[in-house]
Order: structure tokens, then C-alpha cells, then sequence
């Protein structure tokens, strides 16, 4: 069955290179047929954004909100009148009162607590996490609010560059950041003298503050069974998190409900068997999918979650009737949120908005720590007839959580085909799987140690001559922080895709181009390899139109809101401003890219007295089509390559000597001179 092309797969390349055609796609293959119809366009095609379901979000997965949630009233009192010192945290605090950045390691050391104490010491008004995704720059920084302290978990690499100016913009705004080093070995090597590392606090002295913070009447009893029962099995050594375990543990013992025995084999007791035992009790189905939510989705707001919960059983519930038949209505009261939560282990907190001050949320969470991971592989695990719904549930839900479930299956879960859902879903006309695919394969390879596994997969692809969609995946993973560390074999790589004709494999990989260029360190090799580009190949063989479509992004053409291009670093400005302005002269050129530039560059002059924009831009590239040399041989040089549009270049020249303040009557009396020559031409023939 044909499908009709979707728009985002052309969004990246701004004009058409062949006649407009009608295209449709194999479902299966993504081959492409084409009926040409009669005329040629030169002008651009409308570019659209899109996500799931609307076709004008961004054409990559959308930038999560700044700050991604605030601590609970019971962290914050870990973090102040029950906080545990621990080794490093005096050096990370005099660091951060001197710089206002920290990085800190120690992941599983309660760092988020020691993180939040910081901040609270260094005199922070406020506390905020950060949203894990984002990226670490300046520009993305601007939304920090004065005064306040941010905890951010860092799941993107950074480098010295992107590390100084979020430093700069910290202190502008007059805070503090913790930044919370998952993988040291990726910290740029100038930095990692900067990096603190946190030891683990007494166990005992967590398992302790945990019961002194529940302020029960029976505090003095409850202690006393702590030290009683937990004392010999809680080492030096033991995680804070299963110090916290054997503190509720021991509350549960002193109020009857668990002798010491019990109490000792619960904490003993393998994740795996306390699993297994939750699913051999009998449970309805609407418990065994608020289980599977919360473990993909824990952290998240309850309202949310369970609105998710509601999709994943409605997909159930209609996989488990024949075509023709429609599941009945649930029962509205059947379960209360808390009475289903405390059934699957879990429980709600309360904090206040991430994003409106004065307002509160609540977000889930399992009551274990380490509950989430394992009941999710035990679900997959056991009942296979739910991966393939599980499978397109993660992948429509949120873009991060849904990876990171499906990357913890590939990695924890025995299997003769690890990928296969990850194929599957590259292989897929729709735009939001093959970004899901793309996505889960980068993290797999940059977070998880499948790196072989990953580069295998990616070059079977590239060396089908079929499967345009796989092909287009493979693009996109190269744009995430799989191919981005790596920027010499990515360009290798994505310059095997884009020798093709297939306009979907030209437009993801001037997408992967372009997030290439968004890391400081990798706009010279990309540069370099886009001028080559353009010489290697005509048209037809699509590196020419990739190196012009990425040229025209970089120049600002016609800026898509989508995408921001850090600033270079210092010693390589130089020569990515020489490599960038051979790239756009390239581009000016060429016969249908730039004719459509002169258009838009005309356009904005016409606009840039009210729009200040418009004004900004158009200088910009002016700035780059002069290059320091003189206005006639640049007008004479794009005469040359475009005759046809010689009113229309003198003209965008004439308009922007007027906005650089030049007096109105020479421009005009310029006018009347180029007129009069023009006369005497015609009067001589």
C-alpha cells in the first residue's frame, strides 16, 4: 500500500532541485515513485515542523521546558536539618561559592540531596532541577532566574567552550549550578580537574535522619529496632538508598506489622523474587498497566501519568477483541488513585510548579528506588503478547522516558534479536518512530556499552540499496551525541547516505549537518566537508544539494526558529567565518538556491524599515557577500552567475546602502546614472 509523503521528511532542503513531482512511498521499503508533472518550480517549498501528532512543532524531538521540576518538602529537609555529611561536599561548596559552577561525581551517594544542600549553604533563594536533555550553552541558559541555585543532571557531553559560557551566564544572572556528572570519562580533559567527587554518607546515620524525619510518636521505639535489627547488615559501603530501605523497614517492625525475621528477609530479599511475587498475586488489568506507567514514566506529574496509563489499556483492551468489536466503558469508581497506587508500591509527592510560582504539582514515584527498571523487564519478560503494544506506547509517549525504558529492555533482557522493535520502528514511514529509533540506538551506544552492537546495525543499513526509511534513521542517529562526538566518521558516514537521489535521505542528513554544527568543536570539520561537497558531486547525486541546503541554514538565509548555531570558539572563529563565507558564496551561486536567495535577501530590504529583524539579517549576509571587498565586484560577480536578475540585485544593493545611513539623494542620483547609461546603450545600438 502506497503512502502519501510526509512533508517533514522535505523540510530540511529549502528549494526544489527537480521538477515537483507526486510522490508516493512503498509502506515497506520506502521506495519512491514519482509521476512529474508539467512545469518546473524554483521557488521554495513550505517547510513545516512537526511531532506526533501536529505538523508545526519542531522537525526534531522538541526542546523540554528549562527547568523540569523543584525538590519535595522532604528532600529539602534531608538536604537541612537531617543532612549526613559525606566526603567532598566541603570542597564542592568552596568551589561553587567561588566560581558559581560546580561538577560533581558520585552518582548513587545521594548527590541530589548533597546538591541541593549546596545551593541552600551558598544562599540560594530558590531550588530547581533542570530538564536532563537539554543542552549545555549560553543561549539555552537565558531563562535562569536571579538568585536561584539549579541541580543539573547532565545527560548531554559538554566541552570547555559550552562549559565557560553557561559559567558566564550563571554569574550574569546572579546564581549558582550544580552539574551532575553521570559519565566522568566524558568530561572534557582541561575540565576534569574540575570535577569533585562525593563519597557515600554513613549508612547508619541516613537509615537514622530517615526515622527521626518521619517525627512518628514512636521515634524512640523505632530507633531502637533500627539499631536492633539493621545495625549488623547496614556496612560501610551500603548505598544510601537501601539505608532508607531498612529505615522503613524497621518503622513497619516497630508498629507490629512485620517481625524482625520478616523484616531482615524483606531487605535481603533479591529485586527479582520481590518481583515475581507482586505479579503471581492476582490483580486487575488497570493495575498491571498503572504498574508499567509509573515504572516508564516515574518522576513525572500524576495527572500525566496516569492519562498515559488510560491510552497503554485502551490499546489492550482493543488488542484483546476481534476487529469488529469495540471494548466497553471502564468503571469510573472501580479504583481511587491512592488505593491503586499503594497496590502497585507507589505514592505521589507534592512539590511546588516547575514552571508557575505560588502553584503545586504532584509527581510518582515508586516507594523502592530500585523498583522501576525490574518490573518493567519482568512485564516484557513474561507476557510477550504485550511488547509489540508496550513497543508503540513508548515510542508515543515522552520522547526520553520512552527511550530510556526501551534502552533498559535492549540491554537487561535475554534476546536472540535485541534491535527488533528498534528496526522495526526505523523501517516505518512515520517521522516520530524513525526519530524514537534514532534515538534509543544513539543512547544505547553512548550510555548503555552497546556501541558494537549500534555501529553494526548502522552500517547494514547504509549498505542496503534498498530501505530509504532505515537509511533516513541512520542519518538522524548520526545528529544525536552518537555521531556528534565523533564528527570525522559521522560526516563519513552521512556522506553514504546522501549519495543518493532520494530527497528523504538528502533532507535528514542535512538535519544531522546541521546538529553537527551546533557543537563548537565540529563546525570546522563541518564546514570543510560541506565546501568539498559541493565540488564532489552535481545535483543528481544529492551531496551538492545537502552542502547548499546546510549553507543556506548556517548563512541565516531565511532562519529557522527551530534551530540555534552556538557562537565558534575562540581560535577557530577565524577561519569558520573564511569557511562560512565560501560556503554562502557557493550557495549565491548556484542557479535555483541562489535566485532564492537574492528573492528573500530583496524581501527582507524591502521590510527592514519597520522590522528590525528583517534589518539585522539582511546586514549580516551583506556582510558576507562584500567580505571586506568592494560593492561593484560583488554586484558584478553575482550578475555574472545570474543575469536574468540583474534589476533585482542593483536594486537589493541600492536598498541596503540606504540602511546603512547612506543620504537618499546619491543613491538616487545613482539611479539616474545607471538610467542614463542604460539610455545611451539603447540610443548607440
Amino acid at each position: 500500500m502506497a503512502e502519501p509523503v510526509d512533508p517533514r521528511d522535505e523540510k530540511f532542503i529549502p528549494t526544489r532541485t527537480v521538477p515537483e513531482s507526486t510522490t508516493t512511498t512503498n509502506e515497506a521499503t520506502g521506495e519512491q515513485r514519482s509521476v512529474v508533472q508539467a512545469g518546473t518550480v524554483n521557488g521554495g517549498v513550505e517547510q513545516h515542523h512537526h511531532d506526533h501528532q501536529h505538523l508545526h512543532a519542531p522537525a526534531g524531538p522538541a526542546e523540554p521546558d528549562l527547568v523540569s521540576g523543584r525538590p519535595t518538602p522532604e528532600e529539602l529537609a534531608a538536604a537541612g536539618e537531617f543532612f549526613i555529611e559525606r566526603p567532598g561536599i566541603v570542597e564542592a561548596e568552596r568551589r561553587l561559592r567561588r566560581h558559581g559552577v560546580v561538577l560533581v561525581d558520585g552518582d548513587g551517594t545521594g548527590w541530589f540531596i548533597a546538591a541541593v544542600r549546596l545551593l541552600q549553604e551558598v544562599g540560594a533563594t530558590d531550588v530547581a532541577q533542570l530538564n536532563p536533555p537539554r543542552y549545555l550553552n549560553r543561549e539555552r541558559a537565558k531563562g535562569l532566574k536571579r538568585g536561584y541555585g539549579y541541580v543539573w543532571p547532565a545527560r548531554q557531553s559538554f566541552d570547555e567552550f559550552q562549559f565557560n559560557d553557561v559559567r558566564a551566564a550563571v554569574k550574569e544572572a546572579g546564581g549558582w549550578l550544580v552539574v551532575l556528572v553521570h559519565h566522568p570519562r566524558e568530561v572534557p580533559h582541561a575540565l576534569m580537574d574540575q570535577v569533585v567527587r562525593l563519597g557515600a554518607p554513613a549508612p547508619m546515620a541516613v537509615a537514622r535522619a530517615c526515622v527521626r524525619a518521619e517525627r512518628g510518636p514512636e521515634m524512640d521505639k523505632q530507633l531502637r529496632v533500627l539499631d536492633e535489627t539493621f545495625g549488623p547488615v547496614l556496612r560501610p559501603g551500603t548505598l544510601p538508598r537501601e539505608a532508607v530501605r531498612a529505615a522503613e523497614l524497621a518503622i513497619r517492625q516497630a508498629a507490629g506489622e512485620l517481625g524482625e525475621n520478616e523484616a531482615i528477609d524483606e531487605f535481603n530479599e533479591k529485586l527479582s523474587g520481590a518481583v515475581g511475587r507482586w505479579f503471581d498475586t492476582g490483580r486487575w488489568l488497570t493495575e498491571y498497566v498503572a504498574m508499567v506507567a509509573v515504572a516508564v514514566l516515574e518522576d513525572l506529574a500524576s495527572d500525566r501519568v496516569f492519562a498515559e496509563a488510560e491510552r497503554l489499556e485502551q490499546a489492550i483492551r482493543e488488542a484483546e477483541l476481534p476487529a469488529d468489536k469495540k471494548p466497553k466503558p471502564r468503571r469510573v469508581f472501580r479504583f481511587s488513585r491512592d488505593e491503586l497506587l499503594a497496590t502497585i508500591g507507589a505514592k505521589v509527592e507534592l512539590r511546588d510548579h516547575a514552571l508557575y510560582p505560588g502553584l503545586s504539582e504532584e509527581t510518582v514515584r515508586f516507594t523502592r528506588h530500585d523498583w522501576a527498571h525490574a518490573l518493567l523487564c519482568h512485564a516484557w519478560v513474561q507476557y510477550p503478547a504485550l511488547q509489540p503494544l508496550l513497543a508503540d506506547w513508548l515510542a508515543d509517549t515522552a520522547f526520553a522516558k520512552g527511550v530510556t525504558a526501551l534502552c533498559t529492555v535492549v540491554r537487561a533482557v535475554p534476546a536472540s534479536d535485541p534491535l527488533s522493535y528498534v528496526r522495526d520502528f526505523a523501517g516505518r514511514p512515520s517521522v516520530g518512530k524513525r526519530m524514537f529509533a534514532a534515538m534509543t540506538l544513539s543512547e544505547l551506544a553512548t550510555e548503555h556499552g552497546c556501541r558494537e552492537l549500534v555501529d553494526e546495525t548502522l552500517g547494514r543499513w547504509i549498505e542496503q540499496r534498498s530501505g530509504v526509511w532505515r537509511k533516513t534513521t541512520a542519518a538522524m542517529v548520526y545528529g544525536f551525541p552518537y555521531g556528534t562526538r565523533d564528527p570525522v566518521n559521522a560526516i563519513t558516514q552521512l556522506k553514504r547516505i546522501g549519495c543518493t537521489e532520494s530527497r528523504h535521505q538528502q533532507n535528514w542528513v542535512v538535519w544531522a549537518v546541521r546538529e553537527q554544527f551546533r557543537r563548537p568543536n565540529n563546525q570546522v570539520t563541518v564546514l570543510q566537508a560541506m565546501c568539498r561537497w559541493v565540488y564532489e558531486a552535481d545535483r543528481t547525486e544529492g551531496l551538492r544539494t545537502i552542502a547548499l541546503s546546510v549553507g543556506w541554514a548556517l548563512a541565516g538565509i531565511d532562519p529557522d526558529p527551530d534551530f540555534w548555531f552556538p557562537p565558534a570558539t575562540e581560535q577557530d572563529r577565524p577561519t569558520v567565518r573564511r569557511l562560512l563565507v565560501a560556503l554562502f558564496w557557493h550557495v549565491l551561486r548556484d542557479e535555483i538556491f541562489g535566485a532564492r536567495a537574492l528573492q528573500l535577501m530583496l524581501e527582507a530590504a524591502l521590510s527592514a524599515h519597520y522590522d528590525p529583524k528583517a534589518r539585522e539579517r539582511l546586514l549580516g549576509l551583506m556582510d558576507m557577500v562584500l567580505d571586506g571587498g568592494s560593492r561593484r565586484l560583488a554586484m558584478r560577480r553575482l550578475t555574472e552567475h545570474h543575469p536574468r536578475h540583474r534589476r533585482r540585485i542593483r536594486r537589493l544593493f541600492r536598498l541596503c546602502r540606504l540602511l546603512e545611513g547612506r543620504p537618499w539623494w546619491t543613491v538616487v542620483a545613482g539611479w539616474v546614472r545607471a538610467l542614463r547609461r542604460a539610455e545611451d546603450r539603447t540610443a548607440s545600438e
